[in-house]
């Protein structure tokens, strides 16, 4: 009954893997109210190792922060997954992510399946 209590707890809530330098927990937390606490309040837990566990009091809001990411935090990409229990953070490996690479200035006529494709190969698998 006890573990139900406290699974329900955390079932609004995403883990957040920061991707590259160290941003500080206070502007982290700012940057992520600013950007997900649209209907309701988020608190954060940091759990070391760059993970972050932020746990929402309204649903939406998490819906918010796993469906429309691409998620930067002072230029810093934001790995985020739901919350699952006995999820153990430090040991799950990041196998896939997903970006959005931005060409400035490709001519029109590279807008070409075969060439887009040949361009992405070498940026990583697609």
């Amino acid at each position: 009954m006890e573990v139900k209590r406290i699974v329900k707890h955390w079932s609004k809530g995403v883990i957040v893997k920061l991707l590259g330098h160290i941003v500080g927990f206070k502007a982290l937390e700012n940057r992520l109210n600013i950007c997900w606490a649209k209907h309701g309040v988020l608190n954060i837990v940091d759990l070391g190792q760059k993970y972050y566990l932020v746990n929402f009091t309204n649903k939406e809001d998490q819906k918010i922060a796993i469906t429309n990411g691409l998620w930067l935090s002072f230029y810093h990409y934001l790995s985020v997954r739901a919350w699952c229990s006995n999820l153990c953070h430090n040991r799950k490996a990041i196998v896939n992510l997903v970006v959005w690479v931005r060409i400035f200035g490709l001519p029109i006529e590279c807008y070409d399946n075969r060439v887009l494709t040949s361009i992405s190969d070498c940026i990583g698998k697609t």
